[in-house]
């Protein structure tokens, strides 16, 4: 179980990584842009803008987190985080707005200079130059590529923590079983306020074996998918007129009732 001080924990990680960021933008914004440097800067910026992305929105997903597990508390210490946390992606996203037209200038500036030089250089120079330019493209490929890697892995260790042991009964799809199993569920996980929805996701998975298990197989673990999981599982296992039926069935000992007529 996810437990308040870890996501303040978490929360103020992702804090400290934007204020980094901002920084390291604020001074790419006030550095020397002349020739030589320009792709070099270039490089830089698209590398602090990503980050600022990504972490804008992790601190938002966090700080709702911590704002939902502090819905009781009356002492306004949610709000003032929530204030804290807007302010900061604020600033971010500021941030990283000037730094995209920063650097479509200096990329516009390259294209330019490279268009009024095309006429000065020799066949040779100009296939180094276009080689160049595809290496700073390739660069700034593999830039995102391993932001996106990194915050994937990040996200995957989160969701991946070890649950505490809750000890409820498993269900296998035998929907007479259904309502025994959904009661003892939704008042010990999914009514839970201290829990996300993705550690009810992670136990509800645990507790699903055989047809129950393959009825959600298709989907990854989410705060989304947790409640689109529930509602595939209601449908599919708790319609009342069938678990009606199925016990009838059972106490007669016969097959079930069939619109079927037979002369």
């Amino acid at each position: 179980m996810t437990t308040l001080s870890h996501m303040k924990g978490v929360r103020t990680r992702y804090r400290n990584t934007l204020y980094t960021e901002i920084q390291e933008g604020n001074s790419i914004l006030h550095a020397d842009i002349s020739k030589p440097h320009r792709q070099e800067m270039v490089h830089k910026s698209a590398k602090c803008i990503e980050k600022l992305k990504v972490y804008i929105n992790k601190l938002e997903i966090q700080s709702s987190k911590v704002a939902s597990s502090l819905e009781e508390d009356q002492s306004g210490t949610a709000d003032k985080l929530a204030d804290e946390d807007c302010k900061l992606c604020s600033d971010a996203t500021d941030c990283y707005l000037e730094l995209e037209n920063f650097k479509e200038r200096l990329v516009d500036n390259i294209k330019l200079e490279t268009t009024e030089n095309v006429e000065k250089v020799n066949p040779s120079d100009f296939i180094q130059l276009q080689q160049e330019m595809k290496d700073i493209i390739q660069t700034q490929l593999k830039q995102q590529e391993e932001i996106i890697k990194s915050q994937q892995k990040s996200e995957s260790a989160e969701t991946n923590v070890k649950l505490p042991k809750i000890d409820i009964i498993s269900f296998n799809g035998n929907k007479t079983k259904w309502n025994e199993f959904w009661d003892s569920f939704e008042s010990t996980i999914d009514q839970n306020k201290r829990l996300s929805n993705i550690d009810k996701f992670n136990y509800l998975k645990s507790k699903l074996v055989g047809g129950a298990k393959y009825a959600i197989s298709g989907l990854n673990v989410s705060h989304e998918n947790y409640i689109v999981a529930v509602n595939i599982l209601k449908e599919r296992f708790g319609n009342t007129q069938d678990v009606i039926d199925l016990h009838y069935c059972e106490m007669i000992n016969l097959q079930c009732p069939s619109n079927k007529t037979y002369s």
